[in-house]
């Protein structure tokens, strides 16, 4: 049986599916960076700092886009779906800057929150999430 490759997205922001361009949706988990400590000895560990997850893609924006809402959008849930059945979920999520929209009728965004989680018990249905039995939240 052969393989299905990531190749397509669905974004949606607090539920509302967004048209977003093909091949534009970066996904940033998060989590923690790691940066090497080296003394007189050589590698002897490391250290870690908190970094936000983030999620940046390029949206279509039609007559019933609300680019005011976008605006001011703050603690809010980013839901990443790929068309390999993978979901990823970003909590507590807030737009990085105005959005800015192009002639050609494109707006890139980017939203930042807690690190990505990626749901338990996740049941897909062609291009929607049926169920979600439980989320990995601290």
């Amino acid at each position: 049986m052969a393989k299905i490759f990531l190749s397509r997205v669905w974004v949606r922001i607090d539920g509302t599916l967004m048209e977003t361009d093909p091949t534009t949706t970066k996904l940033d988990f998060g989590g923690y960076t790691r940066e090497a400590v080296v003394t007189d000895q050589g590698f002897v560990g490391y250290t870690e700092r908190p970094k936000e997850g983030s999620i940046e893609t390029t949206i279509r924006v039609a007559s019933d886009t609300d680019l005011e809402a976008l605006r001011n959008a703050t603690n809010i849930v980013v839901t990443v779906q790929y068309n390999t059945g993978q979901v990823f979920v970003m909590r507590d999520s807030t737009i990085a800057e105005p959005p800015a929209v192009t002639s050609d009728g494109k707006c890139t965004i980017r939203l930042f929150g807690h690190p990505v989680e990626q749901p338990y018990g996740v049941r897909m249905s062609q291009d929607r999430i049926v169920a979600v039995i439980d989320l990995k939240y601290p």
